[in-house]
């Protein structure tokens, strides 16, 4: 009964969390509609890696862990978009992680990099 009141407890924590990003990334202004994102979700799976959710915004760390599943690193990432996390970050303030993840599976995808 223990482990069940912990599972309850573990999927109302998780549910509020993806309410309370959600409510951040409206309030934000990130863009959620994106015409690629079926094909984003098909490049994921074929990198056996699970796209963030559409209002999850980004930060510096949640790049880099993204570029770590996807055995890429920060220098690639430099070279790749000519800025650093903040400064990508900055500069695209209305795109949301799985919008950047998505353009980096279509980027590897493309056998360019």
């Amino acid at each position: 009964m223990n482990t069940m009141l912990n599972d309850s407890s573990i999927r109302e924590k998780a549910f509020f969390a993806r309410r309370k990003a959600k409510i951040a990334a409206l309030n934000s202004n990130v863009r959620l509609d994106w015409p690629d994102d079926n094909r984003w979700k098909e490049l994921a799976r074929q990198h056996n890696i699970q796209l963030p959710n559409k209002t999850t915004l980004y930060t510096t760390s949640k790049i880099a862990k993204y570029l770590h599943k996807l055995g890429l690193t920060g220098e690639w990432f430099r070279n790749w978009s000519g800025h650093s996390y903040n400064e990508w970050i900055a500069a695209n303030k209305n795109w949301s992680l799985r919008a950047l993840v998505g353009i980096i599976l279509e980027e590897l995808n493309s056998g360019v990099s």
